[in-house]
């Protein structure tokens, strides 16, 4: 790291010459420092408190010097402040100041540095050196935005942003699997004192969204449920603020994208012949890398093709796959990603069976399995001959490579205790009332096999429109009950239809029926969110009415679910999708249930059809119930189901009653005489669309 280096032409705080990066008055041509300065860029803009670690002379003055230039407040004042040149006890004074006659000597008041950085920010330089008394005072006043002099009667209004550095391994320095670890710890060990506040916060809650809904619906002016929503909403974000600020006197994170070698050796993430893969982009340049056991290897891939580039082409390529159609372009598009992106990593993978994605960036919108390892001949036709990368690999995913490791040592502390039930489902919950007078009556719905389309309904249900109906989802009742009679349904818990409700599902939380099971199945519609994440949710039953649930299972309620489930499969539509943090992957639904504790998550990147879902889903249980590890199951699931052809589908209807409405209409029993033999080898479902879109994230074991 160097500060000497010539001026750049570029006007934007990170710069590139000849690959070399600048950051500030920091330049660097290491693909570590380079991720470090592009996540010093990515948290500049945001008025948060950054914690910078690392050895003493390594520029971590300059680095938050870099990042207060690059922020709002560069016009504010910058003020340092080193903790370790003043003794504890008169570091108070030193930071909040003092009003006149405070203490001996105090004859006029002074301004502490808080006050000095009003406006701009302050930076605190080995912040392992003061006491957690302190550390607890500053952390308030950064929530708060007040502080106290010493001797002062008032508190004082202090608008600062706070920037921390230390070179010691502080216990309250911790990277995001100490944040995960605590955030569970926060939501399931809460007094009952707690619980109570929290949960009528969430009342308060829903029950303005229900006015407000209600008011809409009648066409009444609903300004007024608007602000009261607004104001439960604001109130339940300071109230989580305080248990935060209470449960831990500074809560600080690490921004870091993958392991480093000697981590990867220990991991559990990292079983034999596993690879972690990923890939870092930032204007012009973007490197991948494969972690193994023996090491970390990084891979220049800047002069194949820019990172706006590869991010329209997987935009594109996924608008592709929700047509269920072959095409040149997508052919042309899926091997042109895995040409510029996944090959040149190959070379690192020999040996390697399984590889753990870290979705980021383009990673994140389109699955890996999906990319092609050479265009096809015939790309208009049979998609028998496509050459997937999912026959290479047995590939999963992890939001962070930090996270993943958590999320795995947190299932080796399990101990492998029995669960008491092997399900937990929920599905087809009605949305209006005439959808649930059909429920009630023996007339049902005729499944389709296609995909829903573009679900305006949703896309309008949160905010804009809360009269809109989503369409019923009537495959989702049979996929449950395919699961139950697959795990033993005996012993199967099911919410189905007019019990599908946001209060049976807390209630069973509460009672610790969810605890017991271990794998928890949600399917219905979801509600992704990439501006707000914490308005994604699942859709539950919308009527009967209950005045304190709004039938929407938000992402902050989410948190608040007692899980220990092995696995929670959420089979509706977009529930993988969210707003993505670097360094953390995509923040959404998906965030909300690691917290609230399961290890591993699936869930769709897109639009599901029923009749696929349920059949990819109940040849997945079946796997894992066989004994196979849960990457293991839904690869081969994913195999099975692009290779289904419609003679095979006959088959299954006659073997299993369950499974004929499924697949009626699709075999050939429906089919003229001399069609038959034409169409006995088409495979219905070996578009990706139909089997790519759901994914395995966190523990693949």
């Amino acid at each position: 790291m160097r500060n000497d280096a010539p001026p750049s032409d570029e006007s934007p705080s990170v710069r590139y010459r000849r690959g070399m990066l600048r950051f500030g008055d920091i330049w660097t041509a290491s693909p570590a420092m380079k991720l470090c300065l592009q996540t010093a860029q990515s948290v500049a803009a945001l008025d948060m408190a950054v914690l910078i670690l690392g050895e003493t002379g390594t520029g971590k003055n300059l680095l938050a010097q870099a990042i207060h230039n690059a922020s709002p407040r560069a016009d504010g004042p910058f003020v340092e402040f080193n903790c370790a040149s003043v003794p504890a006890m008169l570091a108070d004074n030193e930071l909040f100041g003092h009003e006149a006659g405070a203490f001996t000597g105090a004859t006029s008041k002074r301004l502490g540095l808080f006050e000095q950085a009003r406006g701009g920010t302050l930076f605190l330089d080995e912040i392992g050196n003061m006491s957690p008394e302190v550390q607890a005072k500053i952390l308030s006043a950064v929530e708060t935005r007040r502080i106290r002099r010493l001797g002062g009667q008032e508190p004082v209004e202090c608008d600062v942003r706070l920037l921390c550095a230390t070179n010691t391994n502080v216990e309250g320095a911790m990277a995001l699997r100490e944040l995960l670890a605590q955030a569970h710890a926060a939501s399931q060990g809460l007094p009952p004192d707690d619980q109570e506040r929290v949960s009528r916060a969430l009342a308060r809650i829903n029950l303005a969204s229900r006015e407000l809904e209600q008011r809409a619906t009648r066409g009444q002016d609903a300004a007024d449920a608007r602000l009261e929503l607004q104001r439960a909403e604001r109130d339940y974000d300071a109230l989580m603020a305080e248990l935060r600020k209470r449960d831990e006197p500074i809560a600080t994170t690490e921004a870091r994208l993958t392991l480093s070698s000697e981590e990867a050796r220990r991991s559990p993430a990292l079983p034999e012949r596993a690879a972690l893969v990923g890939w870092v982009e930032w204007r012009d340049w973007a490197w991948g890398y494969v972690a193994r056991p023996e090491g970390v290897s990084w891979v220049d891939l800047s002069s194949l093709r820019p990172p706006k580039d590869v991010q329209k082409r997987a935009q594109r390529a996924v608008e592709l796959l929700g047509s269920g159609t072959p095409s040149k372009e997508l052919a042309a598009e899926l091997a042109e990603l895995f040409r510029c992106r996944f090959a040149p990593l190959e070379p690192h993978l020999n040996g390697v069976s399984r590889v753990i994605v870290i979705a980021q960036d383009w990673a994140a919108l389109l699955p890996a399995e999906a990319l092609l390892t050479g265009e096809p001949k015939d790309a208009q036709g049979s998609l028998a001959s496509w050459p997937w990368l999912a026959e290479r690999y047995e590939i999963s995913y992890a939001p962070s490579a930090t996270a993943l490791d958590l999320l795995c040592r947190q299932r080796a502390r399990r101990k492998d205790r029995p669960w008491e039930r092997p399900l937990f489902a929920l599905a087809d919950p009605p949305f209006s009332s005439q959808q649930l007078a059909e429920m009630r009556s023996e007339r049902e719905p005729v499944l389709a096999a296609g995909s829903p389309g573009p679900l305006l309904a949703l896309n309008r249900l949160v905010r804009s429109d809360p009269t809109a109906i989503p369409p019923r989802l009537p495959g989702t009742r049979r996929e449950a009950e395919l699961l139950a009679t697959t795990l033993g349904a005996e012993k199967s818990l099911l919410l189905v239809g007019p019990d599908a409700t946001e209060r049976k599902l807390f209630e069973a939380s509460e009672r610790g029926d969810l605890k017991k099971c271990r794998y928890v199945h949600l399917a219905t519609h979801g509600l992704a969110d990439g501006e707000r994440p914490e308005l994604s949710a699942l859709v539950l039953a919308r009527v009967p009415e209950d005045k304190d649930y709004d039938g929407l299972l938000q992402m902050r309620e989410v948190f608040h679910l007692k899980l220990d489930a092995d696995l929670v499969v959420l089979s509706a539509c977009q529930t993988g999708l969210g707003k993505e943090l670097r360094g953390e992957g995509v923040v959404g639904l998906s965030t909300a249930f690691f917290f609230a504790g399961t290890p591993s998550l699936v869930m769709s990147l897109w639009n599901v059809s029923d009749v696929s879902t349920a059949l990819l889903m109940r040849r997945f249980y079946g796997n894992l119930k066989a004994g196979q590890t849960k990457a293991a199951a839904l690869r081969e699931a994913k195999a099975w189901l692009r290779n289904l052809r419609r003679s095979d589908l006959d088959q299954l209807g006659k073997g299993e009653p369950a499974l004929s409405e499924l697949t009626r209409g699709l075999g050939l029993d429906s089919v003229k005489v001399e069609e038959k033999g034409k169409l006995a080898d088409e495979r219905p479902f070996a578009h990706p669309h139909y089997w790519a879109g759901f994914i395995l994230t966190g523990d693949p074991r």
